[in-house]
């Protein structure tokens, strides 16, 4: 925080008075400290997302994840570990698009899967 702020009054303009800088320094903090967080966050929920996505794909808990095992007895495949979590699409893409929307799915018999 400290070495943002610095870094703004450092970054003198020519021509520009103490005055006027202190005054372009109250309207670029906000902004600065604004875009940190959104680097910040946007950074840390890509990261969460690919862990998920893996865990997934991986067909592990976080729990098992974290204890680094070699043969996990529960993966079947990318295919069938992703189809076990978000179900059986018939539609392609579009399908799992669907997925993202809040609507009511018509569910029939053959969508479950039986393990």
């Amino acid at each position: 925080m400290q070495v943002g702020l610095s870094l703004f009054i450092w970054n003198k303009r020519e021509g520009e008075s103490f005055g006027q800088r202190m005054q372009r320094i109250e309207k670029e903090t906000p902004v600065f400290i604004g875009g940190t967080f959104a680097i910040a966050l946007g950074l840390s929920t890509f990261i969460m997302w690919v862990l998920h996505t893996w865990m997934i794909i991986t067909c592990k808990t976080t729990i098992e994840n974290r204890a680094l095992i070699d043969h996990n007895p529960f993966n079947n495949g990318l295919k069938s570990n992703w189809e076990s979590v978000f179900g059986v699409n018939k539609e392609g893409l579009i399908g799992y698009m669907k997925w993202l929307l809040p609507i009511q799915a018509q569910l029939q018999q053959s969508d479950f899967i039986v393990l």
